[in-house]
């Protein structure tokens, strides 16, 4: 008993967290609301200030580990999150257009104020704890460092980026996952207490509905791939991946994820070395939820504004799109941003209707960031897999 309860305390921890966070936005006063949401702001400073530390300490590590066969791997990942990507904004399109009511929606010129401005008091706005770099530029370094490392086989430089690893793993073993509770409590603080929990709830209820729907489906599939290409079992590896799904949820930041993921995978029966590698990538590479989220918001405007766009058009566009997800910036409604060009001069969207997507898409980023999340952690078996094959071969 003791020991199940320690396997899932951080699961409960996280649901309490969630709760908690709702029921203090709601039914504290504001002073009280006001801590929370400044602790929640400045452990959000400090989990930004990690992020590119953890991504150098293990990305290093594990690309270092893989030996010969690093660059295999890199262009597997991105390959594999690429496919995975398009099938999600496909199956999105293909589902959405299926869902009779959903043309008969009017949603025109809809506007939702869900930005941050009315938050008082805020503390810990002037306190300026900058990252040493930003995520791309560490993953970038980290992966020259990493085949570096791997191409002129120094065991010094092999020791030393494993040293820095375990100094990293014990900053997030010990600083990071602790904090995540109080983060959640503070995120779900500020969405109540804002009114954001409701309009969830009242407004666009059966476009929001539509997205976890065919995100859960999406994610179940790449589940299905990934328990047939690894032969594991399925619910088991779905079983394995929660906690990282529900930390994904509370914090919507899946670089916050990223410890509680690699955790995951590893009880996935992924190696270690490669764990440290497929986790990080994924996270700044791979986002199915966010792939599903704008194209399901897209297809509803489509069909709800009668605008006419053929089925090539579609796929054109959708090609495009999955390219322009692997390279999102890491700020809210970031993939958004990211593809506005093209929904303009591809689907022809005014900027009305792609306030709408970023509307949508900001109420739904918890469950876009878990559905990203727990996809990425299929992939990491599915890659995984493919990644041993080639080596059985070699």
């Amino acid at each position: 008993m003791k020991e199940n309860f320690k396997k899932y305390s951080l699961l409960l921890k996280i649901f309490l967290s969630i709760i908690l966070g709702i029921l203090i936005g709601i039914f504290m006063p504001k002073i009280i609301v006001d801590v929370f949401i400044n602790i929640n702001i400045l452990i959000g400073k400090l989990i930004n200030f990690f992020v590119p530390l953890i991504i150098l300490g293990y990305v290093i590590n594990g690309v270092s580990s893989l030996g010969k066969n690093s660059n295999k791997s890199i262009l597997i990942t991105v390959v594999v999150s690429y496919l995975s990507m398009i099938f999600s904004a496909f199956f999105s399109y293909f589902a959405v257009k299926n869902i009779f009511f959903i043309k008969y929606l009017n949603i025109k010129n809809i506007k939702i104020d869900i930005s941050d401005n009315n938050i008082k008091n805020n503390i810990f706005s002037q306190i300026n704890i900058a990252p040493i770099m930003s995520v791309m530029s560490a993953l970038f370094l980290a992966f020259i460092i990493g085949i570096g490392i791997s191409s002129i086989k120094s065991e010094y430089l092999k020791k030393l980026s494993s040293d820095f690893h375990n100094i990293v793993e014990k900053l997030v073993k010990k600083v990071m996952i602790p904090l995540i509770p109080f983060y959640i409590i503070g995120t779900f603080t500020k969405i109540s207490s804002s009114g954001q929990i409701y309009k969830i709830i009242t407004t666009f209820s059966v476009i929001i509905m539509c997205i976890v729907i065919i995100q859960t489906c999406a994610v179940l599939f790449l589940f299905l791939v990934a328990s047939i290409t690894s032969k594991s079992n399925f619910f088991v590896l779905i079983k394995n991946t929660l906690p990282a799904y529900f930390v994904a949820l509370g914090t919507q930041s899946s670089v916050s994820t990223i410890p509680v993921s690699i955790e995951c995978a590893k009880k996935n029966k992924i190696s270690e070395s490669f764990v440290n590698f497929v986790i990080p990538f994924c996270t700044t590479l791979h986002f199915c939820g966010s792939a599903i989220s704008i194209m399901t918001s897209s297809t509803v405007i489509i069909l709800s504004n009668n605008i006419d766009v053929n089925f090539k058009t579609i796929s054109i566009f959708i090609s495009v799109f999955g390219l322009l997800l692997t390279a999102v910036p890491g700020v809210p409604a970031g993939a958004v941003f990211a593809v506005s060009e093209i929904l303009k001069s591809a689907l022809g969207f005014n900027p009305d209707m792609i306030s709408l997507i970023v509307s949508i898409h900001l109420m739904q980023d918890s469950f876009g960031t878990a559905c990203n999340v727990s996809g990425s952690s299929a992939l990491s078996v599915i890659i995984n897999s493919i990644h041993s094959k080639k080596l059985s071969k070699i």
